[in-house]
């Protein structure tokens, strides 16, 4: 969830970019052939004027990843994030 006029970008890092992309196109939301090379490595969530705002999507990964990182990016802050996989 994103706060009110807010941006924020989430990335793949390079490194990891062959077994980890997001996918939050909504134009392909429904395929059930999602492939990690035809999603994004980055993604950028603009929220609403008025209100907190919610974006749906994931993470495709390729099996045998324990743990995935992604960088956060919000505000001239930029925080790295260790993830299950």
């Amino acid at each position: 969830m994103v706060e009110p006029r807010q941006t924020v970008t989430i990335e793949i890092p390079p490194g990891q970019r062959g077994s980890v992309s997001l996918a939050y196109d909504p134009r392909r939301a429904l395929s059930i052939m999602l492939k990690i090379t035809d999603e994004a490595s980055a993604v950028t969530f603009r929220a609403c004027p008025g209100r907190v705002t919610q974006f749906a999507g994931g993470f495709l990964i390729r099996g045998g990843t324990d743990t995935f990182s992604v960088l956060i990016h919000t505000g001239g802050v930029s925080r790295k994030l260790l993830l299950p996989g």
